[in-house]
């Protein structure tokens, strides 16, 4: 199913609303950070609204360690608790002041926390302030499934051999191979998963970019709406493929005949043959 294009700006409203308060802290200059290194029996991990360096690792234990280091205010309001066997990692509260996102035509609105820079367009840029953005890592056994939305910055995933569901609103996303994935991109970003061995949703509302590099994949369904391109370099068994505007979908190869609706100029390549 393609989503429009107001779904991403949601999105992108709300990791907006979630760096609200950092944001105006990291403006003030003070370069104040704190940092905190806890640990959780969880055998899930969720992140919500996170932005910054993140780095997803293995460890031997068997609970998720968490540690983060940032600026003050941003360490104070992150929420962490668990919920049925999930460790959910929330950068913030809904609660705060509303950003207006669009005022007018070609507006666009940008916060900041630290020296990165989140545009309206999914954009991420390092730089221009003397306070660096947060470090996150989160260490995990093999095989803990995670799911992350309204994620921006620079992401490095592990090889978890577990579910991923991860939905990008702006920056770079590299990860290991994956079980079965989710990937979403809402307006810039790039997303590359080394290798999917299950079903793969590969969806993009605005010019982001989804690349799988290997794998075998079960059930694939993929949507664009807008410039962007999914590259699947695996074979799938069956495929659900959409294109609204002048993005691509390539497949290495379907071996059933694929469902594939094409709206504008966008192109479809699926290596299919009777």
């Amino acid at each position: 199913m393609i989503r429009q294009p107001h779904q991403w700006l949601a999105a992108m409203t709300a990791v907006l609303l979630l760096t609200t308060s950092a944001s105006s802290w990291a403006g003030s200059g003070t370069g104040q950070r704190a940092s905190i290194d806890e640990s959780f029996d969880a055998n899930a991990a969720e992140l919500i609204g996170v932005a910054g360096h993140v780095s997803i690792r293995h460890h031997d234990g068997h609970d998720i360690r968490l540690r983060a280091e940032g600026p003050k205010r941003w360490i104070s309001d992150l929420v962490r608790r668990t919920e049925a066997g999930v460790l959910v990692v929330n950068a913030g509260s809904l609660s705060g002041s509303a950003i207006n996102i669009a005022s007018g035509p070609g507006a666009r609105a940008e916060t900041r926390i630290g020296s990165l820079t989140i545009t309206s367009e999914g954009g991420v840029a390092i730089g221009g302030s003397a306070d660096d953005p947060p470090e996150v890592e989160l260490y995990v056994p093999t095989g803990t499934p995670l799911t992350v939305t309204a994620a921006a910055g620079e992401w490095d995933i592990v090889a978890l051999k577990a579910p991923l569901s991860f939905e990008l609103v702006g920056g770079e996303v590299r990860a290991g191979a994956m079980t079965s994935a989710r990937l979403s991109v809402r307006g810039g970003g790039e997303i590359e998963v080394a290798r999917v061995d299950g079903d793969l949703h590969a969806d993009i509302a605005g010019s982001g970019s989804i690349t799988v590099l290997a794998g075998s994949v079960t059930s694939l369904k993929s949507s664009i709406a807008g410039t962007g391109s999914v590259i699947v370099q695996a074979p799938a068994e069956r495929a659900e493929l959409a294109v609204s505007g002048v993005g691509s979908i390539e497949v290495q190869k379907v071996r059933q005949e694929p469902k594939v609706r094409i709206s504008g100029l966008g192109t479809v390549r699926t290596g299919y043959r009777p």
